[in-house]
């Protein structure tokens, strides 16, 4: 009989490794830019990798019906299968406002400017 396995520790393990990873990327990425986008590519990748098939994670814009357009979002969680894109090259996307379940803004450090920020983007996604 196999032995069981422990899914709290299995969780935390898996958690301690992804906190390990993006703390690495603060510290030791000194550009600003490249410190951002390594983080971003963190999240994006560890998403991509366990979330359902049927879900996609990219950096991209979020467009309406309309031709309206969200600012450069970090990460927009959307539907693969019944979402077509709009326009996906050289890894730039516009996603369709209809088929996007999430969006996340990443930032190695909070400050009250890069709040009131990330709350206008917010805000413009959802007028979609």
């Amino acid at each position: 009989m196999s032995k069981k396995i422990d899914l709290k520790m299995l969780f935390n393990g898996l958690q301690s490794q992804m906190i390990s990873q993006l703390s690495t990327n603060r510290e030791f990425i000194n550009h600003p830019g490249s410190k951002g986008d390594s983080l971003e590519n963190a999240w994006i990748e560890w998403l991509s990798k366990y979330l359902p098939n049927r879900y996609s994670v990219d950096k991209a814009i979020v467009i309406d019906h309309e031709g309206n357009t969200s600012h450069q979002i970090d990460i927009v969680i959307y539907d693969n299968w019944f979402t077509p894109f709009i326009f996906s090259q050289n890894g730039f996307h516009y996603i369709p406002a209809e088929g996007v379940y999430a969006v996340f803004e990443v930032k190695p450090d909070l400050k009250v400017k890069v709040i009131l920020s990330m709350q206008q983007k917010k805000l413009k996604v959802l007028e979609f």
